[in-house]
């Protein structure tokens, strides 16, 4: 069976948008989904990036364009600015990769991923939620 090593921010918008045509080549594939969960609060210090209310206010501009154009693009449901955001992603990581190592389909942890996705970023955000 062929294994893909998924390293994937459950905070990230990008991996929200990505996530379903992702699976859906790696089912098509026969893959299992090897979930590694990554914070990219710890990866964008160490690596000269700036997390994101740091950026000048023209790359966060840029950012949210983009996000829009995506998200039309694709047809998803996408909370461009959430309320709460950014978020620590660590327990939606590590309840990721928990599902993934405990369970016999490691493709199970993308699914539990793809669930802390859709209730932050999709159309059903608590965010839009608590919003009201």
């Amino acid at each position: 069976m062929k294994i893909v090593d998924y390293y994937m921010s459950p905070g990230s918008p990008w991996t929200y948008l990505g996530h379903a045509r992702f699976a859906d080549i790696a089912r098509r594939h026969g893959a299992q989904i090897n979930v590694k969960p990554v914070d990219f609060g710890v990866i964008f210090p160490q690596s000269g990036g700036l997390p994101l209310p740091k950026r000048a206010p023209q790359r966060q501009a840029y950012r949210l364009m983009e996000l829009r154009r995506w998200k039309e693009h694709l047809g998803i449901a996408l909370v461009i600015q959430p309320k709460f955001f950014p978020v620590d992603s660590g327990p939606a990581a590590a309840c990721s990769a928990r599902r993934a190592t405990s369970t016999r389909t490691r493709s199970s942890g993308a699914r539990t991923a793809s669930s802390s996705w859709s209730a932050r970023w999709g159309a059903r955000s608590l965010s839009r939620a608590l919003s009201k």
